[in-house]
Order: structure tokens, then sequence, then C-alpha cells
């Protein structure tokens, strides 16, 4: 999400499928490895420092709509921030590919973490299929700092598992979830709840 590369799985030819899986999740970490080391040991950016995260300033709620990608998700993501404002919350959205500019998704994407860093709660959408990798990596970072994590999930997907386990999201999502939300009353008062219980 932060650093800007893309890796794309290959398959090798003439191999069996399963080995040829393994083969190209194999070469995609060596190939994020390889990115990781250069980026832990140049700092990426001189400009970027991890303390820029370490702000004592605090708030009660960031939300991670996608990033702003897509127009519906800075919609909902904005209609939810008026509320929330409204009820004398704290609230951060955001931003990372709005406006969309390339060059700045890096420098964005660090700002987006602060937010999260910065929060007490973790609001994000899941009505995609699967969640994007920037919100993924969000709430991961999130559920590492004990966060308080509610995933907004209006659609009626379920995907089924073994053994008869429905789940709205993979088994990562559901499990760092504290709450799931399907519509947009339920998530404010979620979000209200939380807030005023401190749970």
């Amino acid at each position: 999400m932060l650093n800007g590369y893309t890796h794309v799985y290959s398959i090798p030819e003439q191999t069996s499928f399963l080995n040829a899986l393994y083969l190209g999740q194999e070469s995609a970490f060596k190939d994020a490895a390889t990115h990781i080391a250069e980026i832990v040991s140049t700092g990426a950016d001189s400009e970027i420092k991890y303390n820029e995260l370490l702000y004592n300033e605090r708030t009660d709620v960031t939300i991670e709509f996608g990033g702003g990608r897509y127009e519906y998700q800075r919609e909902y993501a904005t209609q939810i921030e008026q509320i929330l404002k409204s009820n004398g919350l704290r609230v951060l959205v955001t931003d990372r590919f709005y406006p969309t500019n390339t060059e700045e998704i890096l420098r964005r994407g660090i700002q987006d973490t602060r937010k999260v860093y910065q929060s007490d709660i973790f609001v994000f959408i899941g009505d995609e299929l699967e969640l994007n990798s920037g919100t993924a990596a969000l709430l991961g970072f999130a559920r590492s700092l004990r966060k308080k994590c509610i995933m907004y999930e209006s659609s009626s997907v379920e995907i089924h598992g073994e053994n008869g386990h429905k789940m709205r999201k993979n088994l990562m999502i559901d499990f760092s979830v504290d709450k799931v939300a399907s519509n947009l009353n339920l998530l404010i008062d979620y979000i209200m709840e939380r807030k005023q219980d401190g749970k």
C-alpha cells in the first residue's frame, strides 16, 4: 500500500498447477523482500520518517472507504463523517487516492497510516468482493494497535467454507473486526456505543 510497488504473480509454463503456484508465490515474496530491504536500509524517502506516525493528537474515528478511490466511497465517507461530527466526534477520512496524483500516493498513504494511528476506532467499507490491499493493510495495522474495528458491509454476499461455515469476507477479515454493520444507522450506532462505553 505505501511503497508504490506492484507485484505480479507469474505462472511458469510446463509445471503442475500447484507447483506453479508455489513458484509464483516464492518469486513474488523474493521480489517483495528485495524492495522491503531497500526501503528499510535507505529510508525510502528522506522526507518520510517513522516518527511522522508518532503524533500526540488523538481523534475518535478514522474512516477508510477505499482511500477515496471511487466517487461512491467518497460520498459514503463524507455522509458518515458529517453525521459523526454532528454528534461531537472527531473524525478523519483517508484519501490517498483523491485527488488522483500517482506521485503523491506514497506520501498520502503515510498520512492515512498516521490517521489510523491517531484514532480510537477504525471504520472501513467491505462492500467489494475482496478488500483492496490498502484497506487490508490498514485493518491489520489498526488491529495490531488494538483499535476498535468496524466493517460497513451492506451487500448480501456470503462466502461458504468447509463444514458449512459462512462468512462475509475471508477469515482474516472476519476475525479482525469487532462489529459488522449492514446499514448506515447500525454503523453510526456501533460507533457511538463504542465511543460512549470506551469498548
